[in-house]
């Protein structure tokens, strides 16, 4: 006998659909939507979003092999590997002595199919417009989307067979299900489950810098690497196909501001490199000089903050009928410590699509969505419970001493590890998506 759904609407598997943000996840999901072939019924989708169509996006991303999986299923990872830098490994050092501490796969091409690609959020994103905006003028029965920009949604409310959105201009927009993929500050959650209010976790991270990697010294230095110091942690990573124009980040204990503090900080590009050069100029003892130098010569335009604010896993992702959903970092936002924000992005939307792939019914589709929803709940912990431990490696030790029992802490646990650090479960994990082809990396 099959099992009764957690949720149930009664009503046919939506067709007119709503995605609230047009981030990775909602332009992953519509491409993935696209692929659904097994509907009634053609789909068509609303993508809202607050933002202008020109808004650019700052700050990289490392994208594993999971992540590099469901956009080569899309047709994007040829387009956008030449844009960003292809690695396997990230090197750990002592900001003490440049003794390494281990080494990590990000990615592996024999063992999980794909690198890791360190490239600019707002390069994928805008690969993921194009081809939203080309789907978009497409003639096809089978769907249609239509893209509004500048667009606020101010109230979501449930009636008996649709979902109604209300828009800041008065306007009212009726829909069968409305997917909420606008971000960790989301406004679809907060409306449907209160206000729910991401936590700031005490760490910012502050990067760019544009440097040339012929002029970093020691030339033999592996990179990607990490330098672990007493009072934080900092990265240098290539970000040009060629590995010539390296960037670098530090992940940094602060006190929380206000969104108008954070804008008014990110904003102030001489004012952010005076506290990389405050921090890592001034203690001799501490930085080497790759890093001292790193943050002298790197240029203050290139400049950008990143706070890490937690979101709580909800204990729902959906309303009482299914047809309000949540995904992405409106559903788990967690920080970026762990590189796998935008992967469980992805894998979101790459599995809600399945769901209305293998769903023909009312009951197929609530049962398809309370399983999404137990499933992704699942990995999400698992992936947050890393990403935390990932964040309190970078965190300030109180003594030297403290900093060198972190050190060989962290040469053990990779000694014991492996190359993959214990984390071949999250990179070799390949989400199905509608349509699945073979590829050839």
């Amino acid at each position: 006998m099959a099992s009764t759904p957690l949720h149930s609407s009664g009503l046919p598997p939506p067709h007119r659909i709503a995605i609230v943000g047009a981030g990775l996840a909602g332009l992953s999901l519509t491409l993935l939507l696209s692929r659904v072939r097994s509907q009634q019924q053609p789909l068509h989708i609303t993508i809202l979003e607050l933002r202008p169509r020109h808004a650019q996006d700052g700050g990289f991303l490392a994208l594993a092999p999971n992540a590099l999986h469901i956009l080569d299923q899309l047709g994007l990872y040829q387009k956008l590997l030449p844009q960003g830098f292809a690695y396997e490994d990230i090197a750990f050092y002592s900001a003490r002595n440049l003794s390494r501490i281990g080494r990590v796969k990000n990615g592996d091409v024999k063992r999980y199919g794909y690198p890791a690609l360190r490239i600019g959020r707002g390069i994928v994103r805008g690969e993921l417009l194009r081809a939203v905006e080309e789907l978009a003028t497409q003639d096809r029965e089978e769907i249609t989307v239509e893209m509004r920009f500048e667009t606020k949604v101010v109230s979501v409310s449930e009636k008996e067979k649709n979902v109604i959105l209300g828009l800041a201009s008065g306007e009212e927009l009726t829909f069968d299900a409305v997917i909420g993929a606008d971000g960790i500050h989301s406004r679809v959650r907060n409306l449907v489950n209160g206000d729910v209010k991401p936590t700031f976790s005490g760490m910012l991270g502050i990067g760019g810098g544009r440097l040339d990697r012929r002029d970093i010294r020691p030339q033999d230095l592996s990179l990607p690497a990490m330098f672990m110091g007493k009072s934080n942690a900092f990265m240098m990573m290539p970000t040009s196909a060629d590995g010539n124009e390296v960037t670098f980040f530090a992940t940094m204990e602060v006190e929380e501001r206000d969104r108008e503090g954070w804008a008014k900080l990110g904003e102030d590009k001489q004012e952010l490199k005076r506290i990389m050069v405050d921090r890592h100029c001034g203690r001799a003892s501490e930085w080497p000089a790759v890093v001292v130098e790193a943050c002298r010569s790197g240029k203050a335009d290139s400049l950008s903050i990143w706070p890490h604010y937690n979101a709580p896993i909800l204990e729902s992702w959906t309303s009482s009928s299914n047809r309000i959903i949540l995904m992405g970092d409106a559903a788990h936002a967690m920080p970026p410590t762990g590189g796998q924000g935008a992967a469980m992005a992805f894998e979101d939307a790459a599995s809600l699509a399945m769901v209305f792939e293998r769903s023909d019914t009312a009951e197929a589709f609530d049962k398809g969505v309370d399983e999404w929803q137990t499933t992704r709940q699942d990995r999400a912990r698992k992936i947050k419970e890393f990403t935390t431990k990932s964040g309190d490696m970078r965190r300030t030790s109180p003594s030297v001493f403290q900093q060198i029992v972190k050190e060989w802490i962290m040469w053990l646990y990779f000694k014991v590890k492996g190359s993959d650090g214990g984390l071949a479960w999250v990179y070799e994990h390949k989400e199905k998506c509608p349509g699945d082809v073979k590829v050839k990396v």
